[in-house]
């Protein structure tokens, strides 16, 4: 499914309504438009997410967006060296006034 004008229109004509239903004081009409808008543009979203799967899956046709998602991705897990594992817990009030407590800090 790779209609990227056609999603476009469709978000293009929901905001369109938005715009239209924000000039009024129906509050029914200007949550329908929000929904509609929000339907549209998710659209959009799961095009994105599918064209960056397959660009990670080496199914993709050279795309951009998968391409940056996968190297952002890589960027991550190696700068990440600093990171410290630990768990919060709530001591007793009566003791520490409702202070957290961090216990068993581990670096990974």
């Amino acid at each position: 499914r790779d209609r990227p004008e056609e999603d476009r229109a469709a978000v293009e004509g929901a905001l369109e309504n938005l715009r239209e239903a924000l000039k009024g004081d129906d509050t029914a009409s200007i949550n329908a438009a929000v929904e509609e808008v929000q339907q549209a543009s998710m659209k959009i979203g799961e095009a994105m997410y599918a064209r960056a799967a397959a660009a990670q899956n080496g199914d993709g046709d050279g795309d951009p967006v998968g391409a940056a998602a996968g190297t952002q991705d890589s960027a991550a897990e190696s700068s990440d060296d600093s990171v410290v594992d630990a768990e919060f817990r709530a001591t007793d009030e009566s003791d520490s006034e409702g202070k957290e407590e961090a216990t068993g800090g581990e670096k990974r």
